[in-house]
């Protein structure tokens, strides 16, 4: 019975710290949390958490407008959804934070193209972020460079919208 309290009072401490390391990772993978400009200027993506993973969805265009209409997702290969508007549309989902700092197991929709790519990211510094969105391997895909607009959260976001 001494021996179990010994080991409990030496495992107490760990147990203690377990919980400090999991709310640090969690701050620390919220960084990437805010708003960002891609890499060609034509768009703010707003990186926020959704659930345990982080989403992404389009708040600003360069270019609003095409024909006096918003911009639509025309290129979506399901044809329901060519009408919606881009703008406010999520086109991230599904990212976790690893111990490497990398956020990964998330997917990337191409409005331009109507593809949708694996994807993982990392952050390069505070307003630097790296994305890169592949096809069946890392090695097979291309790395965009966004850069911070805004940091922070801003809420809870409609992530039931269909991509």
């Amino acid at each position: 019975m001494r021996a179990m309290l010994v080991l409990l009072l030496l495992t107490l401490p760990c147990l203690a710290g377990g919980g400090t390391v999991a709310q640090m990772s969690e701050g620390e993978a919220d960084r990437v949390c805010g708003v960002w400009l891609t890499e060609e200027g034509k768009a703010h993506v707003e990186i926020y958490r959704c659930g345990e993973q982080y989403c992404g969805k389009i708040i600003w265009l360069r270019e609003p407008m095409k024909e006096g209409q918003p911009v639509r997702d025309d290129k979506n290969p399901e044809v329901e959804l060519r009408t919606r508007p881009v703008m406010g549309m999520i086109l991230m989902e599904g990212f976790t934070y690893d111990e490497d700092g990398e956020y990964t197991g998330g997917t990337i929709y191409d409005a331009e193209s109507g593809d949708t790519y694996t994807a993982k990211m990392e952050l390069v510094d505070g307003n630097t972020l790296d994305l890169r969105g592949y096809v069946l391997i890392p090695l097979l895909g291309r790395t965009t460079t966004w850069v911070r607009v805004i940091s922070g959260h801003s809420g809870p976001s409609n992530s039931d919208q269909k991509r």
